[in-house]
């Protein structure tokens, strides 16, 4: 069962795409492996330009991988291609 809350302000209307990776807990999480998808996204998804206002191919500045646990807990990290600073005010998001 899912459930949420309304938002508190109106909705984005341009929302942010973001690329979503789901593993089991059992499969090995490495840093090739998040380089390998990042690699494999930039060939194989598109996403929005903001430059030319289409869909192109390129390189995603992150993803959202997502670890499924066998008793039905997730864990949600954001990885980024290469580092940076956290954003302040903003932990969790």
């Amino acid at each position: 069962m899912l459930t949420a809350s309304p938002p508190s302000g109106p909705i984005d209307p341009k929302p942010i795409l973001m690329l979503f990776v789901i593993l089991r807990s059992d499969e090995k999480v490495s840093t090739k492996l998040f380089a390998e998808m990042l690699d494999w996204s930039e060939e194989n998804v598109r996403h929005s330009d903001e430059e030319t206002g289409g869909w192109v191919n390129g390189r995603w500045k992150c993803l959202i991988l997502a670890i499924v646990h066998p008793d039905s807990t997730i864990a949600y990290y954001k990885v980024h291609d290469g580092i940076h600073k956290p954003l302040e005010g903003l932990a969790g998001v």
